[in-house]
């Protein structure tokens, strides 16, 4: 089988957030943080500030694939 594009499991996906209070600026695996279902904004993440505790809500960062570096995927 081919892999055409590389997906990234759900609980490897990173996320990057801000903490509205103290402007403490974090990365993070969705594994680490607390998944939250909303029937109007649909699935959201959120973490626990390591500075002031405060809930920080995470915005998924796309990550560039390997696939995309020009080369075959047989040269590997």
């Amino acid at each position: 089988m081919e892999i055409i594009k590389r997906g990234v499991p759900p609980g490897e996906r990173v996320y990057t957030g801000v903490c509205r209070n103290c402007s403490t600026e974090v990365r993070f695996k969705r594994s680490e943080a607390e998944v939250h279902e909303d029937q109007r904004d649909g699935e959201f993440v959120s973490v626990c500030c390591p500075v002031c505790h405060s809930l920080i809500y995470g915005t998924e960062q796309k990550m560039k694939s390997a696939l995309f570096s020009g080369q075959d995927w047989r040269d590997r």
